[in-house]
């Protein structure tokens, strides 16, 4: 069981609605509440489970919509080939993000992060599989694949992606991709949205690159 409990005083400036004074929740990270665990099952093969809930400190409820595990929701196995992970879970996109942005999508805010992604459809991926792949000598690949659920469409609502990362001594780079066709079970013939991202880091141990 982990969590994060995270809530501050924030003055926003320059709205198009004008300036507001608030209590927020989430300031340096998000607020969650996270079950976790592994179960080994002999040979180099084990089961876990991720549970993870935003919590909105401020009033009490639930962020993602108001969704009971919105941030993350998955189970799988994992070994010597890797992990694959069956569940809502982060696309590969979104990782890249993680390592591109110096704050890890914190501090400044959810509507103002010093990179913003496209917003919840391109950070997190439903009825996904993953496949992440080992660390085969600093090289690093995930495949992600989020069915769409349309009857009738197979291609409607259906998301994909894709990175490869390498990492050795101080230097990380990493290319994320992600598609999401944005029909749906009413709404045909309307374009994918698309995110492809670069990410380096260098660590020169006074100070790190982004």
């Amino acid at each position: 069981i982990y969590g994060v409990a995270d809530v501050g005083i924030v003055a926003e400036r320059g709205g198009s609605t004008g300036s507001v004074t608030k209590l927020t929740s989430g300031i340096a990270s998000g607020s969650r509440l996270g079950f976790r665990g592994t179960e080994d099952l002999g040979g180099g093969l084990a089961a876990n489970f991720l549970l993870e809930t935003g919590i909105a400190i401020d009033a009490g409820g639930f962020n993602q919509s108001a969704t009971a595990f919105g941030r993350q929701a998955f189970v799988g196995l994992s070994g010597g080939f890797g992990g694959v992970t069956l569940g809502r879970q982060y696309t590969p996109q979104y990782v890249t993000l993680l390592l591109a942005d110096p704050f890890g999508t914190g501090l400044a805010g959810d509507a103002a992060n010093i990179m913003p992604n496209t917003g919840d459809a391109s950070s997190r991926m439903n009825n996904a599989i993953k496949y992440v792949t080992p660390d085969l000598e600093g090289f690093t690949g995930e495949l992600a694949y989020g069915f769409g659920e349309v009857a009738g469409d197979n291609a409607a609502s259906r998301q994909y992606g894709a990175a490869i990362g390498y990492a050795n001594g101080p230097l990380a780079v990493r290319l994320g991709y992600h598609n999401r066709n944005n029909d749906t079970a009413l709404v045909k013939n309307t374009s994918s949205a698309k995110d492809t991202l670069l990410a380096l880091t260098y660590d020169f141990k006074v100070a790190k690159l982004h």
